[in-house]
């Protein structure tokens, strides 16, 4: 029984050998295979980590960094540089991508787009490279002793984008009817928009759909450090280029002030005020209105003449409200032809009339003589309605001066006074009998 044990156990042991051998035969082959795989390596990983800073950066957008890219480049034998592989700013991850099996070489690294971006929106651009041993260039070596240690250099790219900006002064005056300066009416406020001008043409206009960059308004008080700046607009922090060159601006005043019309600069049919050396002007005129005033006359000798004053009253009231407007501004109407030999000095005219008074009331004109040739009598025809801007002054003969200048009417007049006397006299007993 020992004996069978014995042989019985040593067949384990043999069949136990047998399958270490055949096990030691198959994986040392493979073992050696990956070694020697591990020192037939031919390159290394090099990893690249993009970096966007700079006043502008946050307003790069997904599809703009889309055309940003990364090249590898391998210098030849002949010093020119070829493509190794180039891939999309879109295929980093977290910021980073790593390009695999680097052989030994010369090599450079080249971003394209970045800078293109920059000119796209006029941004200021720096780029800078700065590698893990401090070196700060695109171009780079890797040794063969690099890739035998397997060194994985890394590389960080920062981009940094800054807008250049500008400010944008737009002014706000008052005037008068007739253009002279005002100062701020007492509780008025005025909103100012600037926008960008785009090209139309040959021209530059506001867009049909655009919308303000920036608003400000300003209502003519000091402000907390004793300047009077309210008069005046600040746009700050606006850019001075763009795809196209230097932005062009305009100022818009928004609603017009009652009894004000908006001007900007010295053109009274622009849209807007341009900007031009970085600022702009914008003019509240009050609303003018004219009035003119026909003379006529029945057969005026020659040598007659008029003079007439202007008055106003506000809307509402009448003629017994008015108030002269200018006394100096009288006109001396004589009926002598101009030089174009027209007959028109029968006709005043007033122009840059304020269309209201300070409370925004509605002014009526009016016309009267002061004085006329002796002998005539002003007759007076004129509206009630505040937008009225013509007056008529029509003249007849005074009574004494017709029959003064008429002898046989007096003489006329004379002789019908007895007449009279007695027809009155015959009809008084004419009723007296009849009441008997």
């Amino acid at each position: 029984m020992e004996r069978k044990s014995s042989v019985a156990y040593g067949r384990i042991a043999l069949i136990l050998a047998l399958i270490s051998a055949v096990f030691a035969f198959v994986s040392f082959p493979q073992v050696a295979l990956a070694d020697e795989a591990d020192d037939d390596k031919a390159g290394i990983d090099l990893t690249v980590t993009k970096e966007f800073t700079g006043t502008a950066a946050d307003l790069i957008t997904d599809d703009e960094l889309a055309t940003v890219t990364f090249e590898l480049l391998k210098k030849d034998d002949e010093g020119a540089f070829t493509s190794v592989e180039k891939v999309p700013y879109s295929d980093f991850e977290d910021g980073s991508y790593t390009f695999s099996d680097v052989e030994a070489g010369s090599y450079r690294l080249a971003e394209g787009g970045a800078e293109g971006l920059a000119k796209l929106h006029g941004w200021e651009f720096e780029q800078t490279w700065t590698w893990d041993d401090g070196s700060s260039a695109a171009d780079f070596d890797i040794s063969d002793a690099d890739v035998e240690e397997g060194v994985a250099p890394r590389a960080t790219v920062v981009n940094r984008y800054d807008r250049q900006t500008t400010e944008v002064t737009a002014t706000v005056r008052w005037q008068d009817a007739a253009g002279a300066a005002m100062v701020w009416p007492d509780g008025e406020e005025v909103t100012l928009d600037l926008y960008v001008l785009e090209p139309v043409g040959n021209v530059y206009a506001i867009a049909d759909d655009a919308e303000p960059l920036a608003s400000v308004t300003l209502d003519g008080q000091t402000d907390a450090a004793g300047e009077a700046r309210s008069g005046a607009a600040v746009f700050k922090g606006v850019d001075r280029y763009d795809a196209n060159g230097t932005v062009r601006y305009a100022v818009v005043q928004r609603d017009a002030v009652h009894g004000y019309e908006v001007r900007y600069g010295n053109d009274a049919a622009a849209e807007f005020a341009a900007v031009s050396e970085g600022s702009a002007l914008v003019v509240d005129r009050a609303e003018s209105t004219s009035f003119t005033l026909d003379v006529t006359w029945d057969n005026a000798p020659h040598g007659t003449t008029a003079t007439v004053h202007l008055y106003a009253y506000a809307a509402g009231q009448g003629p017994a409200q008015a108030q002269l407007v200018d006394e100096a501004d009288a006109i001396v109407l004589d009926g002598v032809p101009d030089d174009a030999g027209e007959s028109k000095s029968w006709q005043a005219a007033w122009d840059c009339l304020p269309a209201y008074d300070a409370d925004g009331t509605g002014l009526v004109y009016i016309a009267r003589e002061v004085t006329c040739t002796s002998g005539w009598m002003p007759v007076y025809a004129e509206s009630v309605d505040y937008a009225s801007d013509q007056g008529v002054i029509d003249h007849v003969r005074d009574p004494y001066a017709l029959m003064s200048d008429n002898p046989w009417i007096a003489l006329l007049l004379a002789a019908s006074v007895p007449v009279l006397t007695w027809l009155t006299v015959q009809m008084h007993r004419f009723r007296k009998r009849a009441a008997k």
